[in-house]
């Protein structure tokens, strides 16, 4: 006997909403850079370099793993796993500078892996706190 039963109609949608979740309800690596500008957002009185090294030592002081790192092209994706709370979350920071390079704004994008998951943490406001606790400004 089949776990799932093919011609009973909930089986099937039960079956069909998981394959849609899995293939399209899931925020990866990839995609995460499509919700950029919709974030929050902070700007730091210090340099490009200094604000990008105190973000990836914030991601690891609250347990996020880099995911992909990108010094030139502006950003950085981090994530955390399952846990009690969430499916895991991807966290997109993108860093943008004034032209005279004496303030770095950072963005900050929160997303859960499995978006039909509405318990995952936000992390803008939180990772944003840290961050200004690591950072020197107006050096």
């Amino acid at each position: 006997m089949s776990i799932l039963n093919y011609h009973h109609p909930r089986s099937l949608a039960i079956f069909s909403l998981l394959i849609l979740t899995i293939f399209f309800g899931c925020t990866t690596v990839g995609n995460i850079h499509q919700f950029r500008g919709k974030g929050t957002r902070a700007t730091f009185k210090a340099d490009y370099r200094e604000v990008f090294e105190a973000a990836k030592e914030a991601a690891t002081m609250q347990g996020l793993r880099i995911k992909e790192e990108n010094f030139d092209g502006g950003y950085l994706v981090v994530g955390h796993g399952v846990s009690l709370m969430s499916w895991g979350e991807l966290v997109g920071i993108y860093f943008d500078t004034t032209p005279d390079d004496k303030e770095t704004s950072v963005e900050v994008i929160s997303k859960a892996k499995v978006r039909t998951h509405i318990f995952a943490p936000k992390w803008g406001d939180k990772f944003l706190e840290t961050l200004r606790g690591l950072v020197r400004e107006g050096r």
